[in-house]
């Protein structure tokens, strides 16, 4: 159960999917959920399930963010993904995520970016690169900031590097993480590697640092640390992170923010004016589920209106709020 994709496995071997003829590819890119997410196993704020096999083109993810609380039952749970598997040497790299939103979950491998990695047979790798959780991350074991837990085997390698969690970690019966909550090995022949490296977490946020076979520059910061910019020496300041007012945000969130005006609170309605011109262009059923999503949700009327411009301005390329809600309406 994910907010963008519930299940998604591409490839052939393992019994998925053998229908691409080598030319399947799974793409998520430049997606934030915003809506609460509830299931029992296998479950991500923006996807439940992924994985990728041979003769395929494999998995793309990139530029995602989780805004809404996500809570289960079971296992496989995580921010952005519930469960991300590879083989036969295939890879699944994912970089610039965020999760600002609350992950619960009376199961295990749970986690603010992922809740489960595996890859697994001749050198595949999963990765998390340049993301951060600021989201409270709870389940009973193997929880992390970032990865619940990566479970390698055959030389299959987990890497999580320049990350930041600020969220707090809470294991109900041992342990919670700031980075990885598990370095797990699938495998009783050959090993494989939990790599994490330049990662930094909030002081006071977990019980223990991270996680791992290969861990290399991971630190608790002050706030105060957080806020210096030369506290994060092998982040990219110019192509993927900025400073924030508290801490490092990527560069393509900060891309994304807008300046939310005034409220008349009596009415709910905007009082600044957007000109939509383009509404007309698109399908009002399309349009009219997810205006009736933000409308009916419990947000705050400053939240209804980020997501009213999200919907009509970047989604559908409408600049007019006011008129979009009228046409709608």
């Amino acid at each position: 159960l994910g907010g963008i994709l519930g299940y998604g496995h591409i490839g052939n071997g393992g019994g998925y999917d053998t229908s691409g003829n080598g030319n399947e590819k799974i793409i998520i890119n430049n997606c934030i959920n915003y809506g609460e997410i509830k299931g029992n196993s296998y479950v991500g704020g923006l996807i439940g399930e992924t994985g990728v096999n041979l003769n395929c083109s494999g998995v793309e993810i990139n530029n995602l963010a989780n805004e809404g609380n996500v809570t289960a039952d079971g296992n496989y749970i995580g921010g952005i993904a519930g469960y991300v598997a590879t083989s036969y040497g295939m890879s699944i790299k994912g970089n610039n995520f965020y999760n600002k939103a609350s992950i619960n979950s009376n199961g295990n491998y749970i986690g603010g970016i992922y809740g489960y990695a595996q890859p697994d047979l001749s050198s595949g790798i999963i990765s998390i690169d340049d993301s951060y959780n600021i989201g409270n991350v709870i389940g009973v074991n193997y929880v992390g900031g970032i990865l619940g837990a990566g479970c390698s085997s055959w030389y299959g390698k987990t890497s999580v590097s320049k990350c930041i969690n600020i969220g707090q970690i809470k294991s109900k019966s041992g342990m919670g993480y700031g980075i990885s909550g598990g370095a797990l090995n699938a495998s009783s022949w050959f090993d494989g590697s939990h790599m994490v490296e330049n990662c930094y977490i909030y002081t006071g946020t977990s019980d223990k640092k991270t996680a791992g076979t290969s861990i290399k520059n991971v630190e608790y910061l002050t706030n105060d640390q957080l806020k210096n910019k030369e506290s994060f020496g092998s982040f990219d300041f110019d192509q993927v992170w900025i400073m924030g007012s508290s801490y490092p945000i990527l560069k393509w969130v900060n891309n994304y923010t807008i300046e939310v005006p005034d409220f008349d609170k009596n009415t709910d309605k905007t009082v600044d004016d957007y000109i939509i011109n383009e509404v007309k262009k698109y399908t009002s059923d399309q349009v009219y589920a997810q205006y009736e999503s933000i409308m009916n949700s419990n947000a705050s009327y400053e939240e209804k209106h980020r997501r009213l411009v999200s919907l009509f301005g970047k989604n559908y390329g409408i600049t007019d709020i006011n008129e979009g809600r009228k046409y709608l309406s």
